[in-house]
């Protein structure tokens, strides 16, 4: 048996245990399910039982025996050498142990067999991200008690009155986006869509937020599927210096010593930004890489990522509809911010029948469930410039939804010279160079 990782005895005292206290069913099915039996026609009586409880019908071996087609004194002798149903928790969670080393070690065994020179990377995301899903399946969900939870608020309380934090979430640099959102939330409240009509800038804000929640002192990480991560650089120097691209690219940013004083000071303040980016515009890859790729960096302290943009993230299964698979793409990013308390930023374009006019929740393009599972939706929202002589677009940064604070809207210049949105009651200076 011990090679088997299962253990027969601690299934039988499982449905003994479910058998004399039906009041425990519920409980049971949180720790564990039908796939960790492995004995007899353990699991068929297992998911009888559950299927009874779920029909509100009593529980007992007559019952049971006809669900099951397992005959009666079988199971009688289940409950034999059990005195109560105390104890069917813990035999469920010793169950769903052995349930995940056994599924281990085959999904191990089965990499080993099909990994090869050409497929190692697509091998190892896959199993990766198959181990993870084992290790977070299936575990106990213990209930709370109205007096645990309000002490657990008190003691929230009483930190906040001992820090006093000026806003709750991270910094981003947008002051006025910040008091309004209590700061760039993380974990439950992380999963933020960024949206709006092609070419409105959606790109360049993100890359701004970056560098302002990482001049803040927070670890970030970029995946870029159109941009290349030279063109983002150049964006970010010609945010933190005030010169236009025209002049590196045509080798006159270097020319003066007032021009080069500020590209080695924005240079330097680039070099320090804790921000690593991830150039996939040749490989898109599948969610499941990405999933992977979070996961190891939000263990690393890792707080926030761009994904720009989610309508390319492939998926594994491409005979699923659109809909479904961006369905099953934003549920998975929602998990991994409330798993590892981190925030996930990813880009969404509008639909492009919203052109000219302003943006709604009914105008993300995808899936309702960009919606649903986001927490914060950001539109941003503008006029295209009309002539080069626009140095100063009037946007509004709109917020359209927000789970767990306000909505509202913040005005905002976009300067295309630069690629960079400034609030208008903050310092609108605007460095020609």
């Amino acid at each position: 048996m011990a090679n088997m990782m299962a253990n027969k005895d601690y299934e039988d005292c499982l449905l003994g245990s479910m058998l004399l206290d039906p009041s425990i069913v519920n409980d049971v099915m949180m720790a564990v399910t039908g796939d960790a039996l492995v004995f007899g026609r353990n699991k068929q009586v297992f998911e009888a039982i559950v299927d009874l409880v779920s029909h509100g019908q009593p529980i007992d071996i007559l019952t049971v025996s006809d669900k099951s087609k397992v005959d009666m004194v079988t199971l009688s002798t289940l409950t034999d050498n059990i005195p109560s149903g105390a104890n069917a928790v813990f035999y469920a969670e010793k169950l769903n142990k052995l349930y995940m080393a056994r599924e281990a070690k085959r999904s191990l065994a089965y990499a080993a067999e099909q990994i090869s020179e050409d497929n190692v990377s697509d091998i190892v995301g896959k199993l990766d991200n198959h181990l993870n899903t084992i290790t977070s399946q299936n575990t106990a969900v213990k209930s709370l008690s109205q007096k645990e939870l309000v002490m657990r608020l008190m003691e929230k309380m009483q930190k906040a009155q001992e820090e006093k934090p000026e806003i709750c979430g991270m910094k981003s640099g947008f002051k006025r986006m910040d008091k309004l959102l209590d700061g760039i939330p993380k974990g439950a409240n992380g999963y933020i869509s960024l949206a709006a009509r092609p070419s409105i800038g959606k790109t360049s804000f993100a890359e701004q937020l970056a560098m302002g929640l990482a001049s803040n002192g927070h670890k970030g990480a970029v995946f870029e599927f159109e941009m290349l991560a030279d063109a983002l650089t150049e964006r970010g120097l010609c945010i933190e210096t005030g010169i236009k691209p025209w002049f590196m690219r045509h080798g006159l940013a270097l020319e003066t010593q007032s021009m080069m004083r500020r590209i080695q000071a924005g240079m330097q303040r680039l070099f320090d930004l804790p921000i690593e980016y991830y150039d996939v515009t040749n490989s898109i890859p599948e969610i499941s890489w990405i999933e992977n790729k979070i996961r190891q960096l939000a263990k690393e302290g890792v707080e926030f990522f761009v994904i720009d943009h989610i309508g390319l993230i492939k998926h594994e299964n491409q005979n699923l509809t659109e809909y479904a698979r961006t369905t099953d793409i934003t549920g998975r990013l929602q998990a991994l911010c409330r798993k590892y308390n981190i925030t996930i930023i990813q880009l969404v374009q509008v639909n492009r029948v919203a052109e000219g006019e302003r943006p709604t929740l009914a105008h993300l393009k995808g899936s309702g469930s960009i919606e649903q599972d986001s927490d914060i939706v950001i539109f941003i929202h503008r006029e295209r410039a009309q002539s080069p002589e626009d140095t100063a677009i009037p946007t509004d940064i709109i917020i359209a939804k927000n789970r767990d604070g306000n909505c509202g809207t913040i005005k905002m210049d976009f300067m295309p010279d630069f690629t960079k949105f400034v609030e208008v009651e903050e310092d609108k200076e605007k460095e020609v160079a």
